[in-house]
C-alpha cells in the first residue's frame, strides 16, 4: 500500500515537471517581433495649452437663391452695345490727298472705305491698289461723277456705274458690291434706279454723319471739320461718316488725326463697309417707293 502511494506521488511529480517544461518550450519559441506593439499616446503636461477648435466659415447661400442665377448657373452680364464708326471717303483717289489719308490710317491702325470714281482709278491705278493692299474697302462711286450725265435716266446711271466697276476690277481685282450715289440717294434716286441697283447686286450707302468738307467749295477749315464730325457722331452708336479725298480736300486730311482720336474717346471702334452692314439710306423722293429686296 505504501509502495503504491509512493509510486502515485512520483508519477504526479514527474507529470507536473514535464508539463512545466512543455509550456516553457512553447513560450520561448514565439518570436519577439511578432508580438503586437501598441502605440503610446503622449500624456499632456500641466503646462500644455489646449488650442481652441477653429470656427468654420458660415455657409454661403445656395446658388439658386442668389440674384441673377438660374438652374445653378450665373447669368453673364449683357454686353454693352458696340459703337462702330465707318470712315468713308468719296471722289478719289487723288495724288494730293489720298496718300495723306492712307498714311494717317496706317499710323492709327484704322481701316476705312473709299467710294472711288472710275476715271480717277484709271488715272491713278497705284493709289487704288494701295487702298486694297492696306486692307481698306472699295466702293463704286460711278465712272464720270457728272450729274448731268449719270442722272439723265436710270439706265444712264447704271451704264456709268458698270463702266466704273469694270475699271476697278481690271486694276484692283475687286468687284465692288457697295456703292454711293453722287450727291446722295435722296436727291436723284427713284424706285427704278434702286430696282436696277438691286438687279446688279449692289447695296447703296448714304451717311448719318457729315463732315461738310464739300461745302463752300471745299475750303472748310480743319477744326470745323473735326467739330462737325464729333458733334454728330456723339449722337450715334453706328456712325457712317462722309468725307472726301479729292484733290482739293487737304483740310480733310489735316483733320483726320483729331477725328480718329475724338471717335476713340467717344468709345468707337472702326470697321469697313460690306454688303452685310445695315445701310443708312435716305428716303426716296416722296412720289417714289421701293420694296425691300425688290429685284424685278
Amino acid at each position: 500500500m505504501n509502495n503504491r502511494r509512493y509510486q502515485l506521488i512520483v508519477f504526479i511529480t514527474l507529470f507536473g515537471i514535464l508539463s512545466g517544461l512543455s509550456g516553457y518550450y512553447l513560450y520561448s519559441s514565439i518570436e519577439p517581433d511578432s508580438a503586437p506593439i501598441l502605440p503610446t499616446q503622449p500624456q499632456p503636461t500641466a503646462a500644455a495649452q489646449i488650442e481652441p477648435t477653429p470656427e468654420l466659415p458660415p455657409l454661403s447661400r445656395p446658388v439658386d437663391e442668389e440674384p441673377g442665377v438660374k438652374d445653378g448657373v450665373k447669368d453673364k452680364p449683357a454686353p454693352l452695345p458696340e459703337k462702330i464708326a465707318y470712315l468713308t471717303f468719296d471722289d478719289g483717289p487723288s495724288p494730293e490727298v489720298t496718300p495723306l489719308i492712307l498714311a494717317t490710317l496706317k499710323k492709327y491702325e484704322v481701316k476705312a472705305t473709299f467710294f472711288v470714281v472710275g476715271w480717277e482709278v484709271e488715272a491713278y491705278p497705284e493709289l487704288a491698289r494701295a487702298i486694297i493692299e492696306q486692307g481698306h474697302a472699295l466702293g463704286n462711286h460711278t465712272y464720270s461723277h457728272q450729274y448731268a450725265r449719270i442722272y439723265q435716266s436710270p439706265q444712264a446711271f447704271v451704264d456709268d456705274l458698270v463702266h466704273a466697276e469694270k475699271i476697278i476690277n481690271e486694276i484692283t481685282g475687286i468687284k465692288p458690291r457697295i456703292m454711293r450715289a453722287p450727291g446722295g440717294s435722296n436727291a436723284f434716286l427713284t424706285a427704278e434706279y434702286v430696282r436696277l441697283l438691286n438687279n446688279l447686286g449692289y447695296v447703296y450707302y448714304d451717311w448719318n454723319v457729315s463732315s461738310c468738307d464739300a461745302a463752300l467749295g471745299g475750303n472748310i477749315p480743319a477744326p470745323d471739320i473735326v467739330r462737325n464730325v464729333l458733334s454728330q457722331s456723339s449722337q450715334n452708336k453706328t456712325a457712317i461718316i462722309l468725307m472726301h479725298d479729292a484733290s482739293d480736300k487737304l483740310s480733310t486730311a489735316a483733320a483726320l488725326p483729331e477725328i480718329i482720336e475724338g471717335l476713340k474717346r467717344q468709345g468707337f471702334s472702326f470697321q469697313v463697309l460690306t454688303p452685310a452692314v445695315k445701310p443708312v439710306q435716305f428716303p426716296l423722293r416722296p412720289d417714289h417707293t421701293v420694296k425691300k429686296n425688290e429685284t424685278h
